[in-house]
This record gives C-alpha cells, sequence and structure tokens, in this order.
C-alpha cells in the first residue's frame, strides 16, 4: 500500500473504518481499494514491527533473495548463439534485451 496516497475516509464524511487507498502491484500495475483499518491492524500484529520482512531495510535473506533470482518473467529468454537463454533483465515480460532487439 503507498501510505502517500492513501486517504481515510472519514476526513471526506465517509465510513470512518476505510482508508482509500492506491496498492502497487509487483509488477508495477496501480489498483485502488477500499482497506478496513480492522484488517490492517490484523495484518501489521502478524508482521515483524508492523511491516512484511521483504519491506524491511537491509539483507532480504534466503527466501525473498531466491524468490527474485527466480522470477523469469522479466528475462530475454531469446536464443544464444550457444542454443542457451538469455537471462538478461528486460522492461517488461515478453521484451527483447539490447542485445536481441531488431537492429535498424
Amino acid at each position: 500500500m503507498d501510505s502517500s496516497r492513501a486517504f481515510d475516509l472519514a476526513e471526506f464524511g465517509g465510513d470512518d473504518g476505510y482508508t482509500a487507498a492506491v496498492i502497487v502491484h509487483p509488477s508495477g500495475d496501480e489498483h485502488l481499494y477500499l482497506v478496513s483499518h480492522k484488517e490492517i491492524r490484523l495484518l501489521c500484529q502478524n508482521m515483524n514491527h508492523g511491516r512484511p520482512a521483504h519491506e524491511n531495510v537491509g539483507y532480504l535473506g534466503h527466501y525473498w533473495t531466491n524468490r527474485v533470482w527466480r522470477d523469469t518473467s522479466r528475462r530475454c529468454k531469446r536464443r544464444k548463439k550457444n542454443g542457451g537463454l538469455c537471462e538478461n533483465y528486460v522492461s517488461e515480460p515478453g521484451a527483447a534485451c539490447r542485445h536481441h532487439r531488431d537492429k535498424t
């Protein structure tokens, strides 16, 4: 949840128990949600210092590091000369890296 773009509905005459918030998906897509304050409190009680492990500063640990490195959706995946797949990162899924783009 992007706290800089979250607004308590009570400030605008709405229900006191909800916040209108922008939720940023790992792909970068943004979604608008109505978030219950009760649900946020319950979620925060189950997290380390009120936030998930991947939001903490510092080393992420093996679980998150492996999860990021195993994600192949943003890799080029074009065939290399040796027959293997290119593992260069790209800006969006399905895009080609700078080495495999058509050169015109």
